[in-house]
């Protein structure tokens, strides 16, 4: 069997782990997702799916995109029900600007502008959950997040021939998944921090 056939079982596991946990953690009330992510990023990784498989000519690349797809939709429900109810203008203003991009993106001949988009399209996708964890860092499943970069590398690793076309947008999932791991480690420690500073017992001096 292809490595590839590996790596992508390994990457589809890794992403189904992470699904179960981000959804427990969403039905014991400690995750509360932004509704706008959730479905932006149901219509990119699916969208994407389909040009990862045309890039890739079939490869595996694109099963980790299309299951992500399918986990982002529920996840989106659950949102609608159990997520934020903190949604403010510029949330709405990057959902917008996000859902207006992809026609362009689907209509872009040139494969690189196609993908600067994509990636522009996901990055205004995640700014309404960036909003939010940065006062509410603990309102995110961390464990999930490191599970879905995981996840993402070995879809990469999945490509039958790589090339940059093929992996820019996979190692682009990676680094951006990451990069949020990386951001909510830095806020909950900072909030650690805030919270000891104000519970801290002040002593008079006698």
């Amino acid at each position: 069997m292809p490595y590839e056939y590996y790596f992508a079982g390994i990457s589809v596991l890794l992403g189904f782990i992470a699904y179960v946990s981000y959804v427990k953690s969403i039905i014991k009330g400690q995750s509360k997702p932004h509704i706008y992510s959730w479905v932006n990023w149901t219509i990119i990784l699916l969208v994407g799916g389909f040009a990862q498989n045309h890039v890739d000519e079939g490869g595996l690349s694109s099963v980790m995109l299309y299951f992500s797809a399918f986990s982002c939709f529920t996840i989106a429900v659950a949102a609608y029900f159990m997520g934020t109810k903190n949604i403010t203008k510029t949330d709405t203003y990057m959902f917008a600007g996000a859902l207006v991009a992809i026609p362009v993106w689907l209509t872009t001949k040139n494969p690189l502008n196609a993908l600067v988009i994509l990636m522009a399209i996901d990055t205004m996708s995640f700014y309404p959950t960036f909003r939010k964890t940065y006062k509410k860092p603990f309102s995110e499943d961390l464990p999930a997040f490191v599970l879905t970069t995981l996840s993402y590398g070995f879809s990469a690793l999945a490509i039958t021939e790589m090339t940059w076309q093929n992996l820019m947008y996979p190692v682009y999932l990676t680094a951006l998944e990451g990069g949020f791991v990386v951001y909510l480690l830095w806020r909950r420690k900072v909030k650690a921090l805030q919270t000891e500073a104000v519970t801290q017992p002040l002593y008079k001096l006698t």
